[in-house]
């Protein structure tokens, strides 16, 4: 990614991807987890030391665990799990974006 804008606008088309496959049924889109996970990668880098995020980043991010996992509410087990091992993930990567570990 070269600047911030583009990895909001690669987080925001990924995870709407991501939540409306999940929400389908249709799995997890490994594709969409990976560019989500990188442009997450990018923001927290970009943002290290900053007080102040883009309103539309934090939007994008708020609940999106939350939202993953209400839309695989009613999976059965075996297949929650690796969703759930990714949102984990996921909410690891935020976490990196609003934590500025200089200060920690």
């Amino acid at each position: 990614m070269n600047s911030e804008q583009e990895a909001i606008d690669v987080l925001d088309a990924s995870l709407e991807t991501l939540v409306g496959d999940l929400a389908a049924g249709m799995g997890l889109n490994e594709g969409a987890y990976g560019r989500a996970c990188d442009a997450l990668r990018y923001l927290a880098r970009a943002w290290q030391g900053r007080d102040v995020v883009p309103r539309r980043a934090v939007a994008l991010v708020l609940d999106v665990v939350t939202v993953i996992f209400n839309a695989i509410a009613d999976w059965k087990e075996e297949h929650k799990v690796p969703v759930v091992k990714k949102a984990c993930e996921l909410d690891e990567l935020i976490g990196a974006c609003f934590i500025d570990e200089t200060h920690a």
